[in-house]
């Protein structure tokens, strides 16, 4: 868990990691890491949108919400296709030319309460968001909220904040086979 939690760091403050993973003297990778570079390729299968051809939110990079759950922010335009990434083949067609930009959250646990509320991103009625599976996208509630004084408030005018709704944490790992290592969460219409 150690090299997952490096690289979200690393990829939302600088966007390099070094691994210095290398063969032994006669050519083989040693069982562990080979077993976290699998790891880290499984997280990638399902969360490489957040990482591949994005960049550090020039916002805000990270944040701890009320619940105590920190979160790493990308961004990068919608027309921005990535070869292997399984969530855009399923919702930004082939000739679209949109330059929206769609903002992740990439959770570091998953929130306890089942409800998550973030402070930093712009929050719109056409503001959507979706949890990264392996299944695909999973589309969650969300509605705009303001952080006050640790106090939730809700509101239906645009500004910043937003509260989701997330599944249960069993359901999430069960039934959308997401790797438990961090979590990541799509807003699209955001930013």
């Amino acid at each position: 868990q150690l090299y997952a939690s490096c690289l979200f760091l690393l990829h939302a403050l600088t966007g390099n990691l070094i691994l210095n993973i290398g063969p032994t003297a006669d050519g083989r990778i040693i069982p562990l890491m080979a077993e976290r570079l699998l790891q880290i390729g499984s997280w990638l299968k399902i969360n490489g949108g957040a990482i591949y051809a994005s960049q550090p939110w020039k916002t805000k990079q990270s944040e701890n919400t009320t619940d105590g759950v920190l979160v790493y922010y990308t961004a990068k335009t919608a027309s921005d296709k990535v070869k292997n990434d399984i969530h855009y083949k399923s919702h930004v067609g082939d000739g679209d030319t949109a330059t929206t930009m769609n903002l992740y959250a990439i959770l570091m646990s998953w929130p306890e309460e089942g409800k998550l509320t973030l402070s930093a991103p712009p929050c719109s009625s056409t503001t959507t968001a979706s949890l990264l599976t392996a299944k695909g996208l999973v589309k969650l509630d969300a509605i705009c909220a303001t952080v006050m004084g640790g106090r939730v408030n809700t509101r239906a005018s645009d500004g910043n904040g937003v509260t989701i709704t997330m599944p249960s944490a069993t359901m999430a790992l069960d039934k959308a086979r997401l790797v438990p290592y961090a979590f990541t969460i799509l807003m699209e219409n955001s930013i």
